[in-house]
């Protein structure tokens, strides 16, 4: 119960002035529940963000920092013109809004290796890793991006980037007037057009 209080807190400061919470644990938005972030941060402290059911978080113009996992589980999240920054898996079996903003892979929370499931749309999607992380995108699936792709490793710690079954590609999609950025990366089983 503790925990609903505090998020109950949380969503009242993100609903008024600009605002900063940091959870050292999940964030839930289930069926009926909205968040709405403005132009606030919501720090997890290596938590994971799920937004199941009808279930809605809207990033706006702030940030969701911290987070080692998000799945979106039949939820909706709204990128807005904000930041998305999570260290582990992406799932999106739900509908996910990209708007203008950022979804930025990271390293840190224990996490060597990132998993991205489902399709998405992304404007901005970058993947920077000095550790050697392994991106593997779930094969099959199909992740576009309208605005700008930045996959950076570093040397003598590539990124890898794989798809989930090998043999099978993954699609990684740069739409028409994208931008990309690909440095330091070691990739196999994936088809980019």
């Amino acid at each position: 119960m503790l925990f609903l209080c505090r998020l109950v807190v949380a969503f009242v400061l993100f609903e008024g002035a600009v605002a900063t919470a940091t959870f050292a644990q999940s964030v839930n938005v289930g069926g009926g529940a909205a968040i709405s972030l403005g132009a606030g941060t919501l720090n997890t402290g290596c938590g994971d963000i799920a937004v199941s059911g009808s279930g809605i978080l809207s990033v706006d113009s702030g940030a969701a920092i911290g987070n080692r996992h998000v799945n979106i589980a039949g939820g909706t999240i709204n990128g807005g013109s904000g930041l998305i920054s999570l260290s582990g898996d992406w799932t999106n079996s739900g509908t996910f809004n990209a708007g203008s903003g950022l979804v930025d892979i990271v390293d840190g929370c224990g996490t060597t290796a990132s998993l991205v499931s489902g399709n998405s749309t992304f404007a901005g999607f970058n993947v920077a890793s000095s550790a050697g992380k392994v991106l593997t995108a779930a094969a099959g699936a199909t992740q576009r991006f309208s605005q700008s792709l930045v996959l950076n490793g570093v040397s003598g710690n590539r990124l890898l980037v794989r798809s989930s079954t090998p043999g099978v590609a993954t699609d990684f999609v740069l739409q028409s007037g994208a931008s990309q950025s690909i440095d330091w990366v070691d990739v196999a089983d994936n088809d980019a057009s």
